[in-house]
Parts: C-alpha cells; structure tokens; sequence
C-alpha cells in the first residue's frame, strides 16, 4: 500500500510502545529494547554473546603463557576450564605438554564438573628420554570423568598427554576442569602443565 505524498514524524519520538522503535531526528532506530537479552548481553553499543547459547553448537579452543604447577599429591584445578550448561554433551580435545621435576613421583589427574556430571574419555601419555619413548595410554573411551588416572613413573621429564573425551551434565550448569596433581611426593620440585598446552571444547547438543 503506498501511502503516497510525504508524512512528517520529526515530532515523534516513540512510535511504538515501549523501546522497540524510536525516532533519532529523522531516522528509525529498532533496538529490541534498552539491552540485548536472551543469548545475548552487553549493551547494544558493544553486545556479546553468552558463553552458552541456544541456536547451534560452538567450540572453545585456549591455551596459555603460564605454567600451571602442583607440589603436592593434591589433585588441584588448573586453568584448563570451560563453562557449561544444563543439560548439555561436549566433546573435549586436549594435549597437554608436561614438565616432571621428579620421575619417581610419576602423574595423575581427573576432571571435576557440576553436579551429575558424567562422561567417558581415553588418553596417551608419551614422554621421551635420549630418543626412547615411553608411552601410556588407554586408547578406548572407557574411563569415567571423575575417575583418577595414575601413572605411577615416567622415563624423562618432558611428556606429552593427549586426551580426547565426550562429557555430560545433568541439571546443574558450572564448569568442567581438568585436574592434576604428583602420583606420589618423594622428590623435590613440581609437576607443570606448560604454555603451547592446549584444551579444545565442542558443545554437542
């Protein structure tokens, strides 16, 4: 339908309820109400988009410049973490480059997450010493996420750890986080996740 001639709007400034519609001099300015909402945050001036969201699945992929150390047979969080949701399946990539300070005292780690959090993954350990390579591992998705893994000694200070993993959560949202610690504290010296590491994570559904 065309309404023909000219119509002047200069004197309006709200053409519609609320904040949905509204005039800037001459212009119209939709802005879906005074702050994004939804999956959506920030300001319309600067939006983001939530961490966990609904219309597709999305990877988060990060490493760091710093060690992540552990003296102790405590297994403590490192900065490898992610945030999730309710209700959700992630698959998980990870290779961790670690530094042993003591052989004996070997390596174990888990993940923690939110409560009911489950899930299964497998692993290889490689570590090199004078151009020999130890290898550990359990090449089959079959090892709970919250179990502890322990390898008991390694060969040479400088390992390789590779995980690959399919997690859940139940109805409680929080964060998935892997875990390490010393397998046992005989020597001096910590057990180190070092930079170039890196964790990989995919929401699923």
């Amino acid at each position: 339908t065309s309404l023909g001639g000219t119509i002047d709007i200069s004197s309006q400034t709200n053409l519609t309820a609320g904040d949905a519609l509204t005039l800037n001099l001459d212009d119209l300015d939709f802005d879906g109400g005074t702050a994004p909402a939804g999956a959506l945050g920030g300001t319309w001036a600067s939006p983001t988009v939530d961490a966990n969201h609904a219309g597709g699945f999305h990877s988060i992929a990060f490493t760091k410049s710093t060690n992540d150390s552990v003296g102790d047979t405590t297994l403590a969080s490192s900065s490898y973490t992610f945030a999730v949701g309710a209700n959700q399946v992630w698959a998980v990539l990870a290779t961790f480059f670690l530094n042993i300070s003591d052989l004996t005292d070997g390596i174990k780690w888990d993940w923690t997450g939110p409560a009911s959090f489950d899930g299964v993954y497998g692993y290889r350990l490689v570590s090199h010493n004078s151009g020999a390579v130890e290898t550990h591992e359990q090449s089959q998705d079959s090892i709970a996420a919250a179990t502890d893994v322990t390898v008991a000694a390694v060969t040479a200070q400088d390992a390789r750890l590779e995980i690959w993993g399919r997690f859940t959560t139940g109805a409680t949202a929080g964060s998935i986080t892997f875990r390490f610690a010393k397998n046992t504290d005989v020597g001096a010296g910590d057990n180190n996740i070092v930079p170039g590491s890196i964790l990989v994570a995919t929401r699923q559904s």
